[in-house]
């Protein structure tokens, strides 16, 4: 969430924090090309568009986005604000690009981007004159264990963290966390199996969809085979958005097919 924004005199423009002097800003100049340098599977360079090209680029309805300032954040994230188009955005440590929108003014402008020393981002809004902060900054993504699923949204980013937890009267009384076990071995990375008691028996499948292009929001399916209470946790880590499913002890449980809890940025 963006949160205390300060106007200010004059226009905003840069904004600068950084002991160990990581940070890196992109110097405002219409003749840099409008793209950062990016790098192959096989880590050499690749040289930015000439300036005629990012012109062609707009001509053909891909608006130049003028990324204007870079911080890295200490979990290995770099971030960066588009000052044309109104972002900011944040590459991984394995170079997956993922763009912030949720929360900034419409038509801000930001330029320059800082990590104070809780973590927070600040940035300055140029057009809007503001300086503003994102705090509970999102992280590097999911990190899968035996009772983490973690759901792509681009292919190796794990965006999304799914965890369940059960409770039943029945059997004298069990509960603990759900064992996920991930389908990824057979290319399904966009869902995976939940198990309460044995791995050969799954009670619940989930998956996450990318209907951003369809009404702004990631869609959650589940379907759970069980009468078993649980609690079902999906977290966007990117913009750490929750959505939270649950079921009630002895009841047949009925499916989730939820389109509008999770926003895209």
């Amino acid at each position: 969430m963006v949160e205390a924004r300060r106007s200010l005199a004059r226009p905003a423009s840069q904004v600068y924090a950084d002991p160990t002097k990581a940070l890196r800003s992109l110097l405002r100049d219409p003749s840099v090309p409008d793209r950062l340098r990016e790098r192959r599977r096989d880590s050499r360079p690749r040289a930015s568009p000439r300036p005629h090209q990012a012109r062609a680029g707009a001509r053909h309805g891909h608006p130049p986005r003028l990324p204007a300032g870079l911080s890295w954040r200490p979990d290995g994230n770099l971030w960066f604000t588009e000052n044309s188009g109104n972002a900011i955005g944040r590459i991984t440590p394995l170079g997956v690009v993922t763009e912030l929108r949720v929360g900034i003014s419409a038509g801000a402008g930001p330029v320059g981007i800082a990590v104070g020393p809780r973590g927070d981002l600040w940035f300055t809004e140029e057009v809007a004159n503001r300086v503003a902060r994102i705090s509970n900054v999102p992280g590097s993504g999911c990190v899968a264990d035996a009772t983490t699923l973690c759901i792509d949204q681009d292919p190796g980013d794990g965006r999304f963290r799914v965890q369940v937890s059960y409770g039943t009267v029945e059997g004298g009384g069990l509960s603990g966390p759900g064992h996920a076990i991930t389908l990824s071995s057979l290319g399904v990375t966009a869902g995976g199996l939940f198990c309460f008691f044995s791995a050969s028996n799954p009670e619940m499948l989930i998956k996450i969809i990318d209907g951003c292009s369809l009404g702004g929001h990631f869609w959650v399916f589940a379907a759970a085979t069980t009468n078993v209470g649980f609690t079902v946790t999906v977290t966007d880590t990117f913009t750490g958005q929750l959505a939270v499913y649950r079921n009630q002890d002895l009841a047949a449980a009925p499916p989730v097919q939820d389109t509008g809890s999770l926003t895209c940025p």
